[in-house]
C-alpha cells in the first residue's frame, strides 16, 4: 500500500526523458505543417513537459498551455524555458480566447472525460480556419465506446474515479461530421521505451508496458490493454 501518493508530474525529472508520445505527436505534425512562427495552444499541458520538449525543438513559435491544476502550472512557471509560455489556469471549457491559433494540442485529456465531443468542439474554436488540431487517446477500432470506473486501494485515497475511458473511431466520425469535418486521419502512437511495473510502491492504475508473445502492451491494475492513437484534422 502507499502511504503517500505524488502526482508525477511534479516530477522534474521527467523533463530530461521526453516521452515517445511527445516525439511522435511532433513527428506526425511536422508531416502536415511546417512548425516554425506558429502559434499553438497545448490543452492540458500539465507542468508544461511537451512545451519544454517542443520549444527546444522549435523556439521561434507563440505558446500557450491551458491546465486545471494550479499545482502543475506552478511547477511550469518556475521552468525558465517556459518564460515566454502564457499560461491559462482554467478547465478547457472555461476558455474563452480568439479563433488565432495555428495548432491546438490536446494530450492526457481525451481519456479522462465523458464527453469527448465538447472537447473537439471547443479544440476547433481556438484555431485560425485550415488550423490544425491533433488529440490523442484510446481509441477504439471497434464500434464500442467504453466509460472506466476504477477504485485503487493501493491508492490513499480509496474512491472511484473515471479515467481510462475508450471512445471509438465510430463516434469520433459522427462527431467530426457534425462539426463539418470531413478530412481526418488516426495515428498509432508506439513506445520504444519499456515502461517498469512499479505496483508495490506506485498506485496500481500507474502504466507499464508488457510483452505478450513479441508485442508490447501498455497497460496497468485495470487489466485493460491501452492502445494509444492520435486524432489528426483540420478545421
Amino acid at each position: 500500500m502507499n502511504k503517500k501518493i505524488v502526482s508525477p508530474y511534479l516530477d522534474l525529472k521527467r523533463l530530461k526523458k521526453p516521452k515517445d508520445d511527445f516525439k511522435n505527436c511532433i513527428n506526425i505534425l511536422k508531416k502536415k505543417i511546417k512548425l516554425d512562427k506558429k502559434k499553438i495552444i497545448d490543452i492540458g499541458c500539465a507542468n508544461g513537459e511537451f512545451l519544454n520538449f517542443m520549444i527546444s525543438k522549435y523556439p521561434n513559435n507563440y505558446y500557450c498551455g491551458v491546465d486545471i491544476n494550479k499545482s502543475f502550472l506552478k511547477i511550469a512557471r518556475k521552468n525558465n524555458n517556459l518564460k515566454k509560455v502564457k499560461f491559462i489556469n482554467k478547465n478547457f471549457v472555461n476558455v474563452r480566447i480568439k479563433s488565432s491559433f495555428d495548432i491546438a494540442i490536446c494530450m492526457g485529456v481525451s481519456h479522462s472525460i465523458t464527453n469527448i465531443d465538447k472537447l473537439v468542439s471547443k479544440l476547433s474554436s481556438f484555431v485560425k480556419k485550415n488550423g490544425l488540431i491533433i488529440i490523442d487517446g484510446f481509441f477504439n477500432d471497434y464500434d464500442i465506446d467504453t466509460k472506466i470506473y476504477f477504485k485503487d486501494y493501493s491508492n490513499k485515497k480509496k474512491k472511484w474515479q473515471n479515467d481510462f475511458n475508450h471512445f471509438s473511431k465510430y463516434t469520433l466520425s459522427k462527431i467530426l461530421k457534425k462539426n463539418k469535418i470531413r478530412k481526418y486521419s488516426f495515428h498509432n502512437s508506439f513506445l520504444k521505451v519499456n515502461i517498469p511495473k512499479r505496483h508495490k510502491t506506485k498506485p496500481q492504475h500507474f502504466v507499464w508496458t508488457e510483452l505478450i508473445g513479441n508485442k508490447k502492451i501498455v497497460t496497468n491494475g485495470t487489466n485493460l490493454i491501452l492502445k494509444r492513437q492520435f486524432l489528426i484534422f483540420k478545421k
